[in-house]
């Protein structure tokens, strides 16, 4: 991107002309393009991103966090203030969103798309290979990517994650993956750093909330108790996996020897 020579707070950016097709790649075409994004590594093992990126016209704090915890949360207040600042307040909302902000699993960060809609990929006329274009990168969870694959709305979904999923290793735990996607998808919704922010966007259109509000529900439901509750949880497994793999022990193991005579009593 370069400034004017005439005036200094004007810019404009050059970018290469690409013939497309109205046509969306292939499912594996898809999986296989966003698989080798995801291969590309933080290079300072943090999560963010060097400048700040736009989403519409929501600018995006990518300032460096050490954890995805940290960069989620903030992103997830940061854009909470501006859909609140639109639609009003939500006692509610405001609550669930803090309920739903807990610490998980240590996370590698990668090259995120950050916006990636069925509206942002596409065919090359030229070579027939997938473009993605049109991102707000920054590095973090690659499963953050897939969030925007649960609307119905998008032409992306399940069987683009399962694809995927077979180039690349499951973030464990398995089982709570779905929800994640879902924690995710309310980005799309609500908050943004991905999409522009649709409930700010929107300001006519109060459903997007009441949708986000509705899954936000959903999911402290299953993890109102938070990160205090699965340590918790995690507590009760590991004790009750130690008792299980403990050896059989005999009464006679556990209590001393008996007396050989009454005076011993």
């Amino acid at each position: 991107w370069f400034v004017t020579a005439s005036n200094s707070s004007r810019a404009f950016f050059l970018a290469e002309f690409r013939d497309m097709t109205d046509n969306l790649p292939g499912v594996s075409d898809i999986a296989a393009i966003v698989s080798k994004i995801h291969q590309q590594r933080s290079p300072n093992g943090k999560f963010g991103f060097h400048v700040t990126t736009f989403s519409g016209k929501h600018a995006s704090d990518n300032a460096w966090c050490n954890t995805w915890e940290e960069f989620f949360t903030r992103a997830t207040r940061d854009t909470m203030e501006g859909e609140l600042a639109i639609h009003g307040p939500d006692e509610e909302l405001e609550g669930l969103s803090e309920k739903i902000l807990t610490e998980g699993r240590r996370i590698q960060p990668v090259l995120l798309h950050g916006d990636l809609w069925h509206g942002n990929v596409s065919v090359d006329n030229a070579t027939k290979e997938p473009i993605l274009y049109d991102p707000c990168c920054f590095y973090g969870h690659n499963e953050y990517d897939f969030g925007m694959w649960r609307a119905s709305r998008y032409r992306l979904g399940l069987s683009h994650v399962q694809a995927y999923l077979k180039l690349a290793e499951p973030n464990e735990p398995s089982k709570d993956q779905d929800d994640r996607h879902a924690l995710y998808a309310m980005q799309v919704d609500v908050f943004a750093n991905s999409q522009p922010v649709l409930s700010i966007c929107w300001p006519a259109n109060k459903k997007i909330r009441e949708l986000a509000k509705e899954e936000m529900r959903r999911l402290v439901g299953i993890y109102g108790d938070g990160y205090e509750g699965y340590l918790a949880s995690k507590k009760l497994t590991e004790e009750s996996a130690k008792d299980k793999a403990a050896p059989a022990v005999s009464v006679t193991q556990v209590l001393p020897e008996s007396p050989t005579s009454p005076s011993a009593w």
